[in-house]
């Protein structure tokens, strides 16, 4: 494995990014740009490796999807991997403008590394066997050298930036198993019960809960939701559950403090508590407290993202989409109106067999 590694690596030391060709460009970030050429071939290399494919699709999301066409590629993988592409590049000309990085052997070697930790991490999390097709060395190894180069360039870059951001949390086994260990009382079943009480039951139903009363005996005198005639026993939930916010910090067999919603256009008070909880594993939500991790980390990645960008200047070909922003923030966003084909580029679009006509 360690073999593997330093070839990599002195396989990528010196390779240079591509200069900045506006007309001919894909995306540009700063100093560098991706040529429509190059970024066709690009997907093409991670597309037909199945191994890769499994380790990009599990650690960024994006999922390699045929699209209607023969030999083509869906345009929301295409939006998505420019988006990738766009961060990567845009991120390299700020780490080498304002803080002088050099893609030494070592800085290399370490991208390299930690790049494999995060790809086993994410495949793990979402349970899938991306290591029966190949480890991640193997299948950055088995990549053109150039795509290789590009994401360990980007990877160098994107941890030194991640290391001048306060609070991130890598997304490795050790620090998902820290997280979860911090956090585990957003793990867990939680079976709970309601009642859906009238404005004028309050009362009573406050002062029968002040003498005693059992949730369930409070749910079956005074709820008018048809759970009443099981106690308020409303169901188990999990931590990917919509219900967790609802949830979180209640009291074990009590009624806490009641929300006012509306139930066919009439007021209620609903009361709800937590009647059973059950730990879970890591194992078992691995994939949630991934999603938590990131959803800590994307706040302050996402400001400094758009700051990035302001500061080197980005350039996005209309072919790809609009370049803007929306709900999941600065990127790319594919265009409004779709085209006949899933990368338009006068009827023909992105080949991924010869990745010559994008």
């Amino acid at each position: 494995m360690r073999r593997i590694l330093v070839s990599l690596v002195l396989a990528v030391v010196g390779v240079p990014l591509l200069a900045i060709n506006y007309g001919n460009a894909a995306v540009t970030g700063g100093s560098y740009s991706l040529s429509r050429y190059d970024f066709a071939h690009e997907v093409n290399a991670i597309s037909t490796n199945a191994a890769m494919a499994c380790y990009v699709t599990n650690l960024w999301g994006v999922t390699f999807t045929s699209g209607a066409g023969t030999n083509t590629i869906d345009e929301t993988t295409i939006t998505a991997w420019a988006n990738l592409r766009l961060e990567g590049l845009a991120e390299i000309t700020y780490a080498e403008d304002h803080f002088g990085l050099l893609y030494t052997s070592d800085i290399l070697s370490n991208a390299a590394t930690n790049l494999e930790a995060r790809m086993s991490a994410a495949a793990s999390a979402h349970g899938a066997d991306c290591a029966s097709l190949a480890t991640p060395l193997n299948a950055l190894a088995s990549l053109p050298t150039a795509v290789a180069a590009s994401l360990l360039q980007a990877e160098a870059a994107s941890e030194l930036m991640a290391s001048k951001l306060p609070s991130r949390i890598a997304e490795t086994d050790v620090s998902l198993r820290a997280f979860y260990q911090g956090h585990l009382g957003e793990y867990q079943n939680i079976c709970a019960s309601i009642a859906l009480v009238r404005p004028s039951d309050v009362g009573a139903f406050s002062a029968d809960r002040a003498a005693g009363l059992s949730v369930a005996a409070l749910a079956a005198k005074y709820s008018r939701d048809p759970s009443a005639a099981s106690g308020g026993a409303y169901g188990c939930f999990n931590p990917s559950s919509n219900a967790r916010d609802l949830l979180r910090g209640l009291a074990l067999n009590t009624f806490g403090t009641p929300q006012t919603v509306t139930v066919q256009g009439q007021p209620y008070s609903l009361y709800v508590a937590a009647t059973s909880r059950k730990q879970l594993s890591f194992e078992a939500v691995s994939t949630q407290v991934l999603t938590d991790v990131r959803n800590v980390n994307s706040g302050s990645i996402e400001a400094a993202k758009q700051g990035i960008y302001q500061r080197v200047g980005v350039d996005v070909n209309p072919l790809l989409g609009r370049f803007g922003s929306g709900q999941q923030g600065v990127g790319i966003y594919a265009p409004a109106a779709p085209a006949t084909t899933n990368v338009p580029n006068e009827g023909i679009g992105l080949d991924a067999a010869s990745a010559l006509h994008f």
